[in-house]
């Protein structure tokens, strides 16, 4: 496992050097324009963050799977689905292009609330929905 962390760690230091370089060579990120900073970027993040749960786990060597994955997991196609309507039910309910730095983490921040939450939930209460 350690090996693993090491190598998620050197591919998140190679990516962000690689945003870095991106971003004052080429251009700024753009979800939009879904250019080749933002690409960068979102992996960066996405591996520092797998890579941070590695460094957790082997760190705390935790005996059980979290309630919040076990959910996900029972429910997959169900928690995706609402997940998607809530996405639309945002969209749909305010201008995010006008949406300030502040407001659009607070709705981020409230929607993965709303579906770690259903995930927890479900799992606690020993519902699985199949569709």
């Amino acid at each position: 496992m350690r090996w693993l962390v090491a190598m998620l760690l050197a591919v998140t230091v190679m990516l962000w050097l690689a945003t870095y370089l991106s971003v004052r060579l080429v251009a700024r990120p753009s979800r939009r324009m879904l250019n080749l900073s933002y690409l960068l970027w979102v992996m960066a993040e996405s591996v520092f963050l797998l890579a941070m749960y590695c460094v957790i786990q082997t760190v705390c060597m935790l005996p059980r799977v979290p309630l919040l994955f076990q959910g996900i997991n029972q429910n997959q196609l169900f928690i995706f689905i609402v997940a998607n309507l809530m996405t639309g039910v945002v969209n749909l309910s305010m201008h995010t292009i006008h949406a300030t730095p502040a407001i659009a983490c607070a709705v981020l921040l409230l929607y993965m609330l709303a579906v770690c939450v259903l995930a927890s939930v479900l799992q606690q209460a020993h519902i699985r929905i199949k569709l």
